[in-house]
């Protein structure tokens, strides 16, 4: 899990004494940012996706705006 992920980051970190607990933790809220952003960009694709296949479905020069009865 993420959180798994996190305290082996942290903990390999720390040991290693390779970089101070404050950058890890910046460098760990910069990636879980990036992780809710790619989050964002899949579920509007998988949105975009389904109404183009909606509009497939309906036929030919049709256009589907997505909706949650898509969902």
């Amino acid at each position: 899990s993420w959180a798994d992920m996190y305290t082996e980051a942290c903990q390999a970190t720390h040991v290693a004494t390779t970089q101070p607990v404050e950058i890890l933790d910046l460098r760990m809220h910069c990636l879980t940012q990036r992780r809710q952003e790619l989050r964002a960009l899949v579920k509007l694709l998988l949105r975009a996706d389904k109404a183009l296949y909606q509009a497939k479905h309906l036929g030919r020069d049709r256009v589907v705006v997505y909706t949650d009865e898509l969902g």
